[in-house]
């Protein structure tokens, strides 16, 4: 996925979600530690589903982090956190979020896959050349990219990286 759908769906999420513009603030497990979307990426060893050699992590937008292989540009992933609490994020609103990002996708409703048992809400979806998952937890939201990646190949690891968020 090119950094430019990835960002405009980290845009769609900010417009829809609120999420809060502020890089510094909040974390995946507190309120005042500093957030890194590359961290937290880079942290979940990404070599191990897109291969080697990778380039260094691309801060695509303050909350948003890509990180693609270096010798298939078309293979990446990457990772879009909100910052923060934000108490209007209900897990329906999020859901309808989640609906409308797939959709600018053209991935439809029926096709979309929930993972129990990581935060209040976890959906994926496979769409031409990559498949997101969209996790919701405590009044927070995450999207990981996969793109260039079979499901079967980057499912779990997506799973793993939302389980280090929730």
């Amino acid at each position: 996925m090119s950094n430019r759908i990835l960002l405009t769906l980290g845009l769609s999420l900010y417009s829809v979600v609120g999420c809060s513009p502020d890089a510094t603030t909040g974390s995946a497990s507190s309120d005042s530690a500093p957030l890194d979307p590359c961290v937290l990426l880079t942290a979940a060893d990404p070599s191990a589903v897109l291969g080697e050699p990778l380039d260094e992590p691309n801060m695509v937008a303050p909350t948003m982090c890509s990180i693609v292989r270096s010798d298939a540009i078309l293979i990446s992933a990457g990772l879009n956190l909100t910052t923060g609490r934000n108490p209007g994020l209900t897990r329906e609103t999020f859901f309808e979020s989640t609906r409308e990002g797939f959709e600018i996708l053209g991935v439809d409703l029926e096709d979309l896959h929930e993972v129990e048992g990581i935060g209040d809400l976890t959906v994926w979806a496979e769409y031409d050349g990559g498949m997101q998952m969209w996790v919701f937890w405590d009044e927070r939201s995450a999207i990981i990219v996969l793109s260039g990646v079979a499901v079967e190949d980057g499912l779990a690891w997506a799973e793993n990286l939302a389980r280090t968020l929730t």
